[in-house]
């Protein structure tokens, strides 16, 4: 028996719904929620692999968890990087379930975590920075992994993007939790131009300490970058150089995908 369990808890940790069964649980909650409530997945057993949704907005995705999944409701404030529309539903159908070997061992993008938080330890894929402009939740780190890859402005949804608040020393480190083998690495570099500047170069770096040179351009399509096949537990955005070709102090990233899988 491998029991998942959803609860949802209010502010001084009062359980205000739970659901829990073998392999696979479904909670609807009809309630709104209110700023400092908090979902948590538990699994009884770790490490596991789990699909989870608790947003149809933000929609399912496949998360690495050592430890129980836990995500506070933000303040109004820090709501600006999603949908208006998540957390205000009438009905929220919340579920998880173990993922299948074919989700789990398929080519994919392995930095995705459209439910990353600043707060989150246990679940995986974990995107952290150095810097992140003005503290503002749009500007956060988990943004570039959130599967949102819209470019052109920025500011609140669905313009989302890790800001380096003019750091020249910025880097963005994507924590899978866990050896991937990874082939390719693919930028959205935010692009609203004139507002925005660009990088005209930057290394990532790998767990094994190794790391490669990456040439940019100005540009709002995808930039695709292959790479030697590598095993690597995290992956380091840094040394990022912005073009001299423009005056603006902003450059910034939309989204960082990086494709493989995870070894077996």
């Amino acid at each position: 028996m491998h029991q998942i369990t959803i609860e949802i808890r209010d502010n001084h940790q009062i359980v205000l719904a739970q659901s829990g069964f073998e392999n696979q649980t479904v909670l609807s909650y009809f309630s709104p929620f209110h700023a400092g409530d908090e979902m948590i997945i538990k699994s009884e057993q770790y490490p596991v692999y789990v699909m989870m949704q608790w947003d149809e907005r933000i929609g399912p995705s496949l998360l690495f968890m050592k430890g129980d999944y836990r995500f506070v409701i933000p303040a109004k404030a820090d709501r600006l990087p999603y949908d208006p529309k998540t957390f205000c539903g009438k009905e929220a159908r919340i579920w998880a379930r173990l993922a299948t070997d074919s989700e789990i061992f398929s080519y994919q993008n392995v930095a995705k975590n459209p439910y990353d938080s600043h707060e989150n330890t246990t679940t995986f894929p974990h995107a952290f920075a150095n810097c992140e402009t003005r503290g503002e939740a749009i500007f956060a780190a988990r943004n570039a992994i959130d599967g949102n890859t819209r470019n052109r402005r920025h500011g609140k949804w669905p313009y989302e993007s890790w800001g380096i608040n003019k750091n020249p020393e910025a880097q963005l480190t994507i924590d899978f939790g866990r050896n991937v083998l990874i082939d390719k690495v693919v930028l959205f570099t935010r692009s609203d131009f004139p507002h925005d500047s660009w990088w005209r170069q930057a290394d990532l770096r790998y767990s094994d300490g190794t790391s490669q040179t990456i040439v940019l351009k100005k540009t709002s399509e995808p930039q695709v970058f292959a790479i030697p096949p590598i095993q690597t537990g995290h992956i380091v955005l840094e040394h990022l150089i912005k073009s001299e070709l423009n005056f603006s102090p902003y450059p910034a990233l939309t989204e960082i995908e990086v494709y493989g899988t995870p070894i077996k």
